[in-house]
C-alpha cells in the first residue's frame, strides 16, 4: 500500500474492494456462474450460519422499502394468505370459505396429539380475557 505501484489496480493490497469493473467484465462473470447451484451440504452450512441472525431496525426498514417496489409473481402472490397482505375478505367470500370448512373435523388421533401438546401450556392473562370476551359474545349471539 505504501509503495503505490502504477500497475496495481487494487487500491488496497490483497483486496479487490474499490476496484471498478467494466460492464463487459460483469457480464462475463455473470455468465460464468449462470445455472450453477450450491450443493445440499453447502446450502445447509449457509443456512446454519444465518440461523439466529437478527437484523437491525434500520436494515429491516431498508429491506421493507426495497420489497415494496418488487413485483411478485402470480404463484408467489397465491401462496401469501389474504390476511398477511392485509386485504379485507368480502362477506360473501367469507361465507363460501366457512361453508367449505363446515363439517370438517380432525381425526381422533390428531385431536389427541393437539390435546397432549397443549397440556401444561399457560395462557397470558390478556389471552384469557380475550377468550372470555369471545365466549361471552358467542353466548349472547346464541341467546338472541
Amino acid at each position: 500500500d505504501a509503495l503505490r505501484p502504477e500497475y496495481n489496480l487494487c487500491p488496497r493490497a490483497g483486496s479487490t474492494l474499490g476496484v471498478r469493473r467494466s460492464a463487459e467484465q460483469l457480464l462475463r462473470a455473470s455468465a460464468a456462474h449462470l445455472g450453477k447451484r450450491h450443493s445440499a451440504e453447502t446450502r445447509a452450512k449457509l443456512s446454519e450460519v444465518q440461523r439466529g441472525r437478527v437484523h437491525s431496525l434500520t436494515t429491516r426498514a431498508k429491506m421493507s422499502a426495497t420489497a415494496l417496489g418488487r413485483k411478485k409473481s402470480a404463484e408467489t402472490r397465491s401462496k401469501i394468505s389474504a390476511a398477511a397482505l392485509g386485504r379485507i375478505i368480502p362477506i360473501d367470500q367469507r361465507a363460501k370459505i366457512a361453508a367449505a370448512k363446515r363439517g370438517r373435523a380432525h381425526s381422533a388421533e390428531t385431536r389427541a396429539k393437539m390435546s397432549a401438546s397443549a397440556l401444561g401450556r399457560k395462557k397470558s392473562e390478556q389471552t384469557r380475557a380475550n377468550m372470555r370476551a369471545a365466549w361471552q359474545r358467542r353466548k349472547a349471539a346464541r341467546l338472541t
